[in-house]
């Protein structure tokens, strides 16, 4: 499958790397190292997936055009948008082309994360009534050196949504648009008790 990546930053430099040699092209605004400065620059005909390791604010116009030319797309987490009407019109696109919209969370197949999501599926645990998480692994860092990133919300959508999926392996809840977070009330966590309290993405800006 032939790929392009789109944003030749931190995340783009790794995944042209390991895309080897279904790498064809690269599309960057900015980076003068990259052949093409426009998604729509590069030949429809040439590739037949698109790494997309871009900021959040231009994900979805990126990922409309993609699947609307019936593109796969590998999209960098966080994806979110100010309307959630437009996430619907981006599953409804590929599914009209027949083609694969993934959002990258590499956690969700990672040891430690499988076995906790088996182990509170079992029930073993009883029922949970408080969860405290802390993540940390250093990338907050980039941040110092990142224009973009220190913006809004800063990290938050990217490392936050990090716990707040693990959340809704406890919850029982999918996280999709939403961080959910467990209600303050000494009751079990459940999918009625986290819908409490929803803090949408796009208003952490």
């Amino acid at each position: 499958m032939r790929v392009v990546v789109a944003g030749l930053g931190v995340q783009g430099y790794k995944r042209r790397r390991i895309a080897g040699i279904d790498f064809v092209a690269d599309v960057d605004p900015v980076n003068q190292e990259a052949r093409y400065r426009s998604i729509a620059d590069v030949p429809i005909a040439d590739y037949d997936a698109v790494l997309a390791c871009i900021p959040d604010e231009p994900k979805v116009e990126l990922l409309t055009y993609c699947l609307g030319n019936g593109k796969h797309v590998l999209v960098e987490k966080p994806l979110w948008a100010t309307d959630e009407g437009d996430i619907a019109r981006l599953e409804t696109l590929a599914r009209k082309n027949g083609v694969v919209c993934y959002t990258a969370y590499n956690h969700r197949f990672e040891p430690h994360f499988v076995r906790m999501r088996d182990l509170i599926a079992s029930g073993e645990l009883g029922a949970i009534y408080s969860c405290r998480m802390f993540y940390g692994n250093g990338t907050a860092r980039l941040v110092r050196d990142s224009a973009w990133r220190d913006q809004g919300a800063g990290v938050l959508p990217d490392l936050g949504l990090i716990l707040a999926a693990s959340g809704s392996e406890i919850s029982r809840t999918s996280s999709g648009l939403w961080a959910s977070m467990a209600s303050k009330t000494a009751r079990p966590i459940t999918s009625s008790s986290t819908a409490n309290i929803r803090a949408r993405v796009s208003s952490w800006k």
